[in-house]
């Protein structure tokens, strides 16, 4: 609970000094995609994963400030609703893409990203739209690193690992 907590506070703090030019990255162990239910609910959220802190910062800092999240995971993507468009622009002919609810949340508010066929492009679309400031926060997993990626964009970094 109390790396959870940290992790609220730093984002907070981080974008109250930055605004809409942070561009935090924060990468755990595991996706936990057992919580995406949860998501936009009342359900306690305190596990240590990429969905929990989505929803723990969605719910706690998203509520307070303007701070727009991201989630960039092999088996899942959810991106503001507002990055829609820039998305489908980044993406182009790469590849195909549509949008459905996540959780109990409006389509207004974040949209999971289904990709048809090979996903490969999507991560360098999201990348795309996330440096171009669509959201300021950006949650995946370190298997992103250990994949060769890359973002120069990135200001902030929080390592929220076990080890």
């Amino acid at each position: 609970m109390g790396k959870c907590e940290s992790i609220k506070a730093i984002v907070k703090h981080e974008f109250e000094s930055t605004g809409n030019n942070l561009r935090l990255l924060i990468l755990t162990d595991y996706i936990r995609k057992e919580y995406e239910k949860a998501i936009g609910g009342t359900e306690d959220v305190t596990a240590l994963g990429v969905i929990p802190f989505f929803e723990q910062l969605r719910r706690s800092v998203g509520q307070e400030t303007d701070v727009r999240l991201a989630v960039l995971c092999g088996t899942i993507v959810i991106i503001p609703a507002e990055a829609k468009e820039a998305l489908l622009a980044a993406v182009g002919d790469s590849g195909k893409i549509t949008f459905s609810t996540v959780g109990n949340l409006s389509e207004s508010d974040y949209v999971k990203v289904n990709t048809i066929g090979d996903s490969h492009f999507l991560t360098g679309a999201v990348t795309e739209v996330f440096s171009q400031g669509h959201m300021q926060v950006l949650i995946g997993t370190k298997s992103l690193l250990g994949e060769g990626w890359d973002s120069p964009c990135i200001n902030s970094l929080i390592l929220a690992s076990f080890v």
